[in-house]
């Protein structure tokens, strides 16, 4: 792709292209200097333990055709200059790879605790129900039968849409992803399409990164205001929210007070929610009981145990009702 077409889709500060020659051809993406090759474009982003600004000089050793960053370090015409280098990688790398959450069925699963059964929850319902599905989360990233090692739970952007892109081109049409707050906050899901966003609750962590639960909890509250409501499918986008949480009816009523028309499922042990459950017990042998939806109740007998894993389930079974999956598909994922 033209370094031009690129840059389209970002902020540019100043001149662009007029700087850098003839309008090279990027081969590929960078944001860690010691991986350039020539021909690519390297993202200068600043990181907890080192600032890509630093090694400028060694991208453009390497061959880099031209550098995005948020600060000149030289008066080098191949530096291009953008506001927010971490968004602009997020948006690079979508364009690069044809914005690959454009042709899939993207759920975000956000919140402290939760997120890792649920995304396997919702993997065994879409299996189920015959659709190919692709898992991005802390354990690993799985996808057409295969398994990839994961470092971080919501990898770096340009990571992030390499792995959408290999999914849509495998032919998998629903990806389930765990969203983390360092996610949110650095901009690694900046440019992803999603479809559906799920809230399982908020206690204290991350507050070495953080530093107090009220910038915690605005993190998890911009991923469903910006990201969800806010973003390219938002006029199918569901958002479904936990209401045993108090921070989730704190973001329900955040979410009606923001857009009124915001497609909400809310869950709960309370039969007003519109997924909930009847006839529960609990014991070490696993979870029993019913969770009834809009559309009709289904029973299960689940070897999770725990009140949290029924919430999980519930979780999972609402996500399920916001991508109208059959009630038995939902129940085998259960089982």
């Amino acid at each position: 792709m033209r370094l031009s077409e690129l840059l389209k889709h970002i902020d540019v500060e100043g001149r662009a292209t007029a700087d850098v020659g003839d309008d090279p051809d990027i081969c590929s993406l960078h944001y860690r200097a010691q991986e350039v090759i020539p021909g690519g474009l390297f993202v200068a982003i600043r990181g907890q333990a080192a600032d890509g600004h630093d090694y400028i000089e060694e991208a453009l050793s390497r061959g880099a055709a031209a550098v995005v960053a948020q600060r000149r370090t030289s008066d080098d015409g191949r530096i291009i200059r953008v506001p927010d280098s971490r968004k602009a990688l997020a948006q690079l790398a979508a364009a690069f790879f044809g914005d690959p959450s454009k042709h899939l069925t993207l759920v975000g699963v956000t919140g402290t605790n939760g997120k890792t059964t649920v995304t396997y929850l919702v993997e065994g319902m879409l299996t189920a129900a015959g659709l190919s599905a692709g898992v991005i989360g802390t354990n690993n990233c799985r996808y057409a039968g295969r398994v990839f090692d994961s470092s971080v739970t919501t990898p770096e952007s340009l990571d992030l849409q390499r792995i959408l892109a290999g999914m849509r081109d495998e032919g998998v049409s629903h990806v389930v992803m765990e969203v983390s707050s360092h996610g949110i906050d650095l901009g690694r899901v900046s440019a992803c399409r999603f479809d559906v966003g799920a809230f399982t609750n908020l206690t204290q962590d991350h507050l070495d990164y953080h530093e107090t639960m009220e910038a915690y909890w605005d993190c998890k509250r911009r991923f469903f205001i910006g990201h969800l409501s806010g973003g390219p499918k938002a006029a199918q986008a569901v958002a479904v929210v936990n209401m045993d949480n108090d921070r989730g009816r704190e973001l329900r009523e955040a979410l009606a007070a923001c857009d009124p028309a915001q497609t909400v499922i809310t869950y709960g042990r309370d039969n007003a929610n519109d997924v909930h459950a009847i006839g529960i017990s609990i014991d070490l042998s696993g979870i029993r009981g019913s969770v009834v939806t809009a559309r009709g109740a289904l029973t299960f007998r689940s070897r999770l145990v725990g009140e949290h894993n029924l919430e999980n389930i519930l979780c999972a079974a609402a996500i399920a009702e916001a991508l109208t999956l059959p009630l038995s598909a939902v129940q085998a994922g259960i089982d």
